[in-house]
């Protein structure tokens, strides 16, 4: 599985040279993207998915599993993690999902 998720207000670069950010244009780039894969196992019981990042762009998560609960209703899946540190706050996140017909 692999896990993408991106500010689309994140600004550009000044340089065209992809090294070549300033250090704010590099923090709010690094602060607005998310991204992480590996394989994954579900838990029926607990109503869970768990990651087992195999590699990320926060290196702290390369090697962890990530639990996160889930609910299926009808079309709709809602993903929501552990409470995260982020920024000095801790918070919990919900993605929602729906199929198209």
């Amino acid at each position: 599985m692999s896990v993408q998720l991106m500010n689309p207000r994140r600004p550009t670069f000044a340089s065209p040279d992809r090294l070549g950010g300033t250090v704010d244009e590099v923090r709010e780039a690094y602060q607005g993207y998310l991204a992480y894969y590996g394989t994954y196992s579900v838990d029926l019981t607990a109503g869970a998915v768990i990651h087992h990042v195999e590699g990320a762009l926060y290196p702290n998560d390369i090697g962890t599993d990530l639990r996160r609960s889930f609910q299926l209703n009808g079309r709709r899946l809602r993903l929501s993690t552990t409470p995260i540190l982020r920024g000095g706050r801790t918070s919990t996140l919900d993605l929602n999902w729906e199929r198209e017909q």
